[in-house]
């Protein structure tokens, strides 16, 4: 299991490569998890994901997890979403089910179409 960078839009997209690195060579299925958002979000951001706005940050963590022969990940969309200790928790008043489903369709979507053989 790993998680990326996530401490801003261009830190997920950019800098989360060494954390998929480390398990090349492994052969087991590796477990991903997938922030919704950068820690450093604007309230309303799941809006924007839910839009489409962020496909390339998600586009680029796709590209990083096939460079590295991991297309059959696990990946965990907006993991933890019940609390309020990441961006896109329940637990921020700006973040609706509505919503969170919406953005979450949207990236399980693109991750599946540029990772066919993910779950």
């Amino acid at each position: 299991m790993t998680y990326p960078a996530y401490g801003t839009w261009q830190e997920l997209a950019e800098k989360s490569e060494w954390h998929v690195s480390v398990f090349d060579g492994f052969a087991g299925t590796l477990v991903y998890g997938l922030p919704l958002l950068p820690k450093d979000a604007a309230p309303g951001a799941l809006a924007e994901v839910a839009a489409g706005r962020h496909d390339s940050a998600f586009t680029a963590v796709a590209a990083t997890l096939a460079r590295h022969q991991r297309s059959k990940s696990v990946i965990r969309v907006g993991l933890e979403a019940n609390g309020d200790w990441f961006p896109w928790g329940a637990g921020k008043p700006e973040n609706t089910p509505e919503l969170f489903k919406a953005a979450f369709r949207r990236v399980a979507t693109l991750m599946k179409a540029k990772l066919p053989g993910c779950t």
